[in-house]
């Protein structure tokens, strides 16, 4: 049978995901970098250039040209050096995560021998290496010796978990001033949401390994590639930019060490560039391409402007953030083509994206799209892309009079701001003090700043009538738009969803609202650790053995936090009242005991479809239909 890498879930049910797998590891920053260029490099040479293909894992890549599956990690290394300098090659960041269409490099069976340590120097063996004494502040005593490439130190009298340390498949061989070295990272966690790398140079001494140096990478750093040659170590690895949080860092860096005594002295340091969303070697070109559609048999108007985003809508407590745009003005009729770029930079490969598209004819909106069309990550992509967009006025754009209602009531809208006809604006600075609330018996609730109060409305297709509404009468602070909101919600004509947006026209093309969901966790939901106890589903029920090890805390910026096993995951969480959308994201890559039930854990998180709250219990339902059960931690 043909051996296969482990699989590791970070919020899929494979590894074959699109999605950038940061991994929380790294090693404490560097206190300074001095840059400078790199030293040259030997020639990164390919002996077959290869493209992946659906169905392709690297280990059985590896099988095919190395005649062994275990030979995958020469090809990771050797197609992420010679990334380093054409970018039309990939940069492999989880090896259990390749993409369609990637170009890797295959190197000569001399050299992958030689980067997968084949015939290692006396005293530096593998098993060697995976028995031996390793630095780290993090470790009681700042030390940890490991048993078959683990160290865990005991929990603490209060609970909590001990520290760790693991020795990573990053193993480089080579001499450093004509001795014969090994250069290996080990990740450690001291029980928090960090996970450090340290690069350490083992020497043979007495026929066993010894650390002479260490250096770090970064917090949350993950290595991918290490070699040791012309006589230093050479380290390329991922770390955070100056505006990315800690989790998800994409900034490409490649460093070089020299060895002199006891320490790991820096050479050079040069910042090659962010990756791309779905793994993009840095410096090539990022952009959602596409087409705009609309199903009536006319010509495009004339004066007619296509304006596209691709905005950030994984806050459902925010409005989108917009990450590039295109106006195309004298678009011809349709399909109008679109390409819109962005910058990879700002891109977080567990948030969500979409794109969306309105067609306006001399400054009034004549069509916009109604659903969420999701681009970039967690699988979506980002060529090809149809955008339809529905007429404004039209019955074409609601589903059904039930379904339509459904959606207008399923939530508190907050007001993003109104734009008229002569192009004015009305934008407020914190829109949850402008909000209305569809309820199902034609009643709608407002609150417009420091008064509130509400009215009757009626809906017929798109068609929207809001009736005189009674508020109270508070004088609200200087700069209030509270008068401005409700005249614009008394004016409403017609109303549309832009993705999960409602999206107001105001009579007489007096112009247009748009208001976005607001979805706040409840405080039974959040601030509370949960602990896994099992599954209820039709197979049978799945029972945990030691809950402590799987758990799930929700906290109120919409982000969650998972203890799977011996893994973190950080996850970002959506609520349309009892609905709930777990997205998972970055994981530690630490390979948990036999016994684990961690693949099972973060796959069924990444179904779940609502929640619910009984007797101090949460309930997670899943898509399959079964339901997973959570007590409160102690």
């Amino acid at each position: 049978m043909t051996q296969r890498v482990k699989k590791i879930f970070f919020g899929g049910e494979g590894v074959k995901m699109k999605a950038i797998v940061m991994g929380l590891v790294g090693a404490v920053l560097l206190a300074t970098f001095v840059s400078a260029p790199l030293r040259a490099q030997t020639e990164v040479s390919c002996a077959q250039e290869y493209t992946v293909a659906a169905g392709d894992w690297l280990s059985t890549i590896a099988e095919k040209y190395l005649g062994s599956a275990s030979a995958y990690p020469a090809i990771m290394t050797q197609t992420n050096l010679k990334s380093q300098s054409d970018f039309s090659f990939a940069t492999v960041v989880n090896p259990d995560s390749i993409e369609v269409g990637w170009k890797l490099c295959i190197p000569d069976q001399a050299t992958a021998d030689a980067l997968n340590g084949v015939n290692p120097p006396p005293g530096l063996d593998k098993n060697a290496l995976y028995n031996a004494t390793y630095s780290s502040e993090l470790m009681p005593g700042g030390k940890a010796t490991l048993k078959d490439g683990t160290y865990t130190a005991p929990a603490d009298p209060s609970g909590a978990p001990g520290a760790q340390m693991t020795l990573t498949k990053q193993i480089a061989y080579g001499d450093l001033n004509g001795t014969p070295s090994a250069a290996v990272v080990t990740g450690s966690t001291g029980g928090g949401s960090g996970f450090f790398y340290i690069i350490s140079v083992m020497q043979a001494q007495d026929g066993k390994p010894v650390e002479v140096a260490t250096t770090g990478t970064g917090d949350r750093s993950p290595v991918l590639a290490l070699v040791i040659e012309n006589n230093q170590v050479l380290v390329d690895y991922l770390t955070q930019g100056p505006d990315q949080p800690m989790c998800c860092g994409t900034l490409r860096v490649v460093d070089t060490y020299a060895l002199e005594g006891n320490k790991l002295n820096q050479t050079a340091h040069k910042e090659l560039g962010y990756l791309g969303p779905n793994g993009e070697t840095p410096g090539q070109t990022l952009a959602v391409t596409g087409q705009v559609v609309y199903r009536e048999k006319i010509a495009m108007p004339e004066g007619a402007v296509v304006k596209v985003q691709v905005a950030d809508v994984s806050r459902a407590d925010a409005p989108a953030d917009v990450i590039g745009e295109q106006t195309i003005e004298n678009p011809g009729n349709v399909p109008v083509k679109f390409s819109v770029p962005y910058d990879g930079a700002k891109i977080q490969p567990n948030f969500t994206y979409a794109v969306s598209a309105r067609i306006e004819v001399n400054g009034q909106l004549m069509w916009i799209s109604t659903t969420r069309i999701p681009v970039i990550t967690n699988g979506a992509p980002t060529s090809d892309v149809t955008v339809p967009v529905e007429r404004v006025g039209s019955t074409a754009n609601t589903a059904s009079s039930d379904e339509t209602a459904k959606k207008l009531t399923s939530t508190t809208w907050e007001w993003q701001g109104s734009t008229y006809k002569d192009g004015t604006k009305s934008t407020p600075t914190n829109p949850s003090q402008y909000t209305a609330q569809f309820e199902d018996e034609g009643r709608v609730s407002v609150k417009a700043d420091c008064n509130s109060g509400g009215g009757p409305y009626q809906i017929d297709g798109n068609k929207l009538t809001i009736g005189n509404m009674v508020t109270t009468l508070m004088l609200c602070p200087e700069g209030s738009l509270g008068t401005e909101f409700m005249r614009d919600l008394q004016n409403s004509a017609t109303f549309a969803f832009d993705g999960d947006n409602l999206v107001i026209t105001m009579k007489d093309d007096g112009g247009t609202m748009t208001l976005a969901p607001s979805k706040q966790a409840s405080a039974a939901l959040t601030g509370v650790t949960w602990q896994w106890q099992g599954t209820a589903q039709a197979s049978g029920d799945i029972a945990v053995k030691d809950p402590t090890r799987y758990t799930i805390t929700f906290n109120q910026d919409g982000t969650a936090n998972i203890k799977n096993d011996c893994n973190n995951i950080l996850a970002n969480y959506t609520l349309d009242g009892s609905n709930m959308k777990l997205e998972l994201g970055p994981s530690t890559l630490v390979a948990c005991p036999p016994d684990s039930q961690d693949a099972l854990f973060s796959k069924q998180l990444s179904t779940v479809t609502a929640y619910s709250i009984d007797g101090g219990m949460l309930l997670l339902d899943l898509a399959d239909g079964g339901v997973m059960k959570f007590s409160q931690g102690k």
